[in-house]
């Protein structure tokens, strides 16, 4: 009926104390030892100079510099990525100013070299925005005062003895395809309008040939 003990502890823990084996704790700090009570209550000591269970210190390592390079570089590659999306907004952003000089401001993010590029970029397309929309508010007036003079020209060439009536007519005619068709990009409609394929050859061949025909 005697009870078996089995006891592990390190050489400094206060079972090395209470078991009274005889090691000093000052001199054997990195040791750990198991004891085996036998029958005749006498102990058997087993000592180790590390830890044998679990993975081994050298895997231990190897582990922890793993997940240290795997931070490392999660940290590096976020980094890399909220510098890079605001670069990249402020390339769409060129590219979308190149179609609209309308679009809207980019919002100011990243460094404080990038804001400042940014800023930049959103002061200059501001200024060309309102270079292009004076522009256009001028040459839509103009378009619009030239139709008084063709009118008074299409007047005249009441007047006027064949063939030069029809040849005056047509300059007429087109002076105000020229104008109309200027009224409408200002307003907006040439940018509503499908893009069409068509053969440049034959449209000057065409043109060519209308200005052939008047001599």
């Amino acid at each position: 009926g005697t009870t078996r003990s089995i006891i592990f502890f390190s050489s400094d823990s206060p079972e090395m104390d209470e078991a009274r084996f005889g090691f000093d704790p000052a001199q054997s700090t990195e040791i750990y030892f198991m004891g085996i009570q036998l029958l005749d209550r006498s102990w058997v000591i087993f000592t180790v100079l590390e830890w044998r269970w679990g993975l081994a210190s050298g895997a231990r390592s190897a582990l922890g510099l793993f997940f240290a390079l795997a931070s490392v570089l999660l940290f590096a590659v976020a980094t890399a990525r909220s510098l890079a999306l605001p670069i990249e907004k402020l390339a769409a952003a060129a590219r979308r100013f190149g179609t609209d000089p309308q679009a809207p401001p980019i919002p100011a993010a990243g460094p404080s070299e990038l804001r400042d590029t940014i800023e930049a970029f959103n002061a200059m397309q501001a200024r060309i925005g309102r270079f292009v929309q004076d522009r256009t508010v001028m040459l839509a007036a103009i378009s619009h005062d030239l139709r008084t003079p063709l009118t008074r020209m299409r007047l005249l060439a009441e007047f006027v003895d064949e063939p030069q009536q029809e040849k005056m007519f047509r300059y007429v005619d087109e002076m105000q395809e020229m104008i109309d068709s200027a009224l409408a990009f200002f307003r907006d409609d040439a940018s509503q309008e499908p893009f069409t394929r068509f053969d440049l050859p034959q449209l000057l061949n065409s043109i060519i040939d209308d200005y052939g025909d008047q001599g």
